[in-house]
């Protein structure tokens, strides 16, 4: 009996022994094929690799502290590869805004925000002008919006509406009846659209601008059209893409700045694991 319990003691070493051998040959497969990766610029799937090495294998701790250098590794890879990535972005960006700036003309703001204006559309009697619509870009964050008037018969404006030749139309968001963006003086009505109001309507001229034909002021008592010449057309369309631009080199330095940071803590990560495998 003495023997028997000895014999199947060693039998359930040897087999728990067998399966330990064999989960770290799995592991190091793993970790192999991790490495291959790296060295591939494959990092996303060596992420993969080391994420299932840690979940299949939680027991293979030396594997796994051995595995500790490739993440940095390939974190340091992908990231690398984002900031290629953002630089062109923020290079079109940047070309867009010194291909367009020539075009525009800057009006200040005598003590409130000044804007841009596209230059060859630009009506200085504005204010006083029968009717009109202006795309505009603000010098504060270069954001794209529109101001109307009308000093016609009266709509109640508070939308606006493009057309192009083939008849499609695009209309903006209507500015809420209780807003201070409508303002109506000795009968001339004046409204002013916030870039989120009038988003949509500037990418949908950005698309086509030789073929945009009329802009309608809108409003519950109806509507005046008011059709657009070549340069009044191309006005919507630069101004948006002006404002865009600036926005995509704004948002591309933050996005820059933020990986900038992450890769120089994944070379630290990779500067402490070399130095604690010393």
């Amino acid at each position: 009996m003495k023997y028997r319990i000895l014999f199947l003691a060693g039998a359930l070493c040897l087999a728990g022994c067998s399966q330990n051998n064999e989960d770290e040959k799995a592991a190091r497969a793993l970790m192999a094929q991790a490495e291959a990766n790296i060295n591939d610029n494959r990092p996303e799937r060596a992420i993969e690799l080391l994420d299932s090495l840690d979940h299949a294998y939680p027991a293979e701790t030396a594997v796994r502290r051995e595995a500790m250098s490739l993440r940095p590794k390939a974190m340091e890879q992908i990231t690398i590869a984002q900031i290629a990535a953002t630089d062109s972005i923020l290079l079109a960006a940047q070309a867009e805004i010194e291909r367009l700036s020539p075009e525009f003309k800057h009006i200040p703001g005598n003590g409130l925000e000044g804007y841009y204006v596209y230059a060859k559309a630009y009506n200085p009697n504005f204010v006083n002008a029968a009717q009109a619509v202006e795309p505009r870009v603000n010098d504060a964050n270069f954001m794209f919006y529109i101001a109307a008037q009308n000093r016609g018969k009266a709509t109640g404006l508070n939308a606006i509406a493009i057309t192009d030749r083939s008849g499609a139309t695009c209309r903006s968001e209507a500015i809420p009846a209780s807003s201070a963006r409508l303002v109506n003086i000795e009968g001339a009505e004046m409204a002013s659209f916030l870039p989120e109001e009038v988003d949509s309507l500037g990418r949908w001229c950005a698309e086509r601008p030789e073929s945009l034909a009329s802009v309608s002021l809108t409003g519950p008592k109806g509507s005046i059209n008011i059709k657009l010449n070549a340069a009044q057309a191309e006005a919507y369309a630069a101004a948006y893409r002006f404002a865009t631009a600036h926005q995509r080199r704004a948002s591309g330095a933050v996005v820059r700045e933020k990986l900038d940071r992450q890769l120089q803590l994944t070379r630290e990560q990779q500067a402490r694991v070399m130095t604690n495998e010393e």
